[in-house]
């Protein structure tokens, strides 16, 4: 609807991910991007305009967290088994995240942290872990958990996320396809 080529997008991402940080760890596959869903890539592309509002210049967890909840806050409160808002999110991030300073911000060129790059790299391997073929926004939870010196996961679990939790329920009820 607003224009955006998932292969560009994908690529640039990929790309952005490797060279605009110039952080090296952890370094993302060149094909992560290929597996994802589009609702996770979407998410994605939100949390790159949230990085952009908040000031920041490079999505954080916090930020991915945010994304899937404007996404797919259905399977973040199924998971969670809760039902929050992504106006608290917000709010909790404005109020305790870390400090951004407000400088040039070009959504097509955004570079992922390393949390956020770990996150997602995570991820991936929590969708083949399950079995799942594509990854989805409920491996990115699973994701932002594993990363768990990240905001969004000291924020997931303060509303009651639990890694081995969430892994059984995704085990007993597979994503569809």
């Amino acid at each position: 609807e607003r224009g955006v080529e998932l292969a560009r997008l994908r690529q640039a991402l990929s790309e952005g991910a490797r060279e605009g940080s110039g952080l090296r760890e952890p370094p993302l596959p060149a094909h992560l991007f290929e597996g994802f869903s589009q609702k996770l890539t979407s998410a994605i592309i939100f949390a790159m305009y949230e990085a952009s509002r908040f000031g920041s210049s490079a999505v954080e967890t916090e930020h991915l967290l945010l994304g899937l909840m404007h996404e797919d806050k259905a399977t973040v409160d199924r998971l969670l088994d809760s039902d929050l808002s992504e106006d608290s999110i917000r709010l909790e991030i404005q109020a305790n995240g870390p400090a951004k300073s407000r400088g040039p911000m070009n959504l097509a060129h955004m570079p992922l942290t390393d949390q956020g790059k770990r996150a997602l790299v995570f991820a991936e391997e929590e969708a083949r872990r399950l079995g799942h073929e594509a990854v989805r926004p409920e491996h990115l939870v699973l994701g932002l958990l594993r990363e768990e010196g990240s905001f969004a996961a000291q924020m997931l679990r303060e509303r009651g996320a639990d890694l081995d939790r969430i892994r059984k329920k995704l085990f007993e009820a597979p994503p569809a396809s």
